[in-house]
């Protein structure tokens, strides 16, 4: 029951997260709110390092790292603009994706190869992604069509494309080091990297909000910190299918703080995508 607690809080601490980064947004660059997102969870990063202990990577670890940081960067910044762009309720659950396409990258880098079911958890989350932006009154491809016109849908859509590659290969470097160690040195390496950027974009001086953006770290910070202690209580495939209802707090916290219109409607393809999330992790 500890790890399920975890892995909802870890949920919720992400969505709420992407709605003061939302909020951020309205002021902040991209790049900003980028670097706060991973700059706050290196604390965590370092204080669970320091509990446990890190592991001396062997070489083939550097080269993945090489590979996945320039990915992981353009996918952060990808990240921000989708949610600048659209309602939440119509970016977010959109990263429901990442596994599914996850399937595909994950064959391709690892070798992985699921069980049959889950092809049939990648046709729920396309099912739900079709609901998503499914209205009374619309014929069969017009769903469709409003998610190309969608600029934040098709952006987050990129967005999974990018995290099913940098998961593979995250799981390569974890497997050249431990969890705690890739966690604290790619997020180190990601800060960095964003750092000059940051300062030289942050632009408009004095415009963003300081307490807006402590939020959207301390809420990285908290849902790094609950992912974390999730995944050492229960199997990494049921903590992230758990984790994955970020996708119905998001269309949630989307109504009540957004007021976006149609978010009731878009609960029901938030849990269409949950089921097929949970589908595919259940297929490894």
């Amino acid at each position: 029951m500890t790890w399920l607690l975890l892995s909802l809080a870890s949920a919720l601490s992400w969505s709420l997260a992407d709605v003061f980064a939302k909020q951020a947004l309205q002021r902040a660059s991209a790049v900003r709110v980028a670097w706060v997102r991973t700059a706050f969870a290196l604390p965590v990063l370092g204080a669970v390092a320091l509990a446990t202990g890190i592991t001396r990577p062997v070489p083939a670890f550097w080269p993945t790292l090489a590979a996945a940081v320039p990915l992981e960067i353009a996918a952060a910044l990808l990240y921000q603009w989708a949610l600048r762009l659209s309602p939440l309720g119509l970016t977010a659950p959109y990263l429901a994706f990442t596994p599914a396409f996850l399937v595909f990258t994950g064959r391709w880098i690892l070798g992985e190869v699921p069980a049959a079911p889950a092809y049939g958890g990648i046709a729920l989350v396309c099912a739900g992604g079709y609901l998503l932006h499914l209205e009374p009154g619309m014929g069969w491809l017009d769903p469709v069509r409003a998610l190309g016109r969608e600029r934040g849908s098709v952006l987050m859509l990129a967005v999974a494309a990018l995290y099913s590659v940098t998961a593979a290969l995250g799981k390569v470097a974890v497997l050249a080091s431990d969890p705690v160690t890739f966690g604290l040195v790619y997020y180190g390496i990601l800060t960095a990297c964003l750092t000059p950027w940051a300062v030289r974009g942050a632009g408009r001086p004095g415009r963003s909000r300081p307490l807006t953006l402590g939020l959207v770290g301390l809420f990285s910070a908290a849902m790094i910190l609950a992912h974390f202690s999730a995944i050492r209580l229960a199997p990494a495939s049921y903590m992230i299918a758990v984790k994955r209802t970020s996708v119905i707090w998001s269309i949630l916290l989307g109504g009540v703080v957004f007021s976006e219109r149609g978010w009731r409607r878009r609960l029901l393809g938030g849990a269409v995508m949950v089921a097929g999330v949970g589908l595919i992790a259940a297929s490894f």
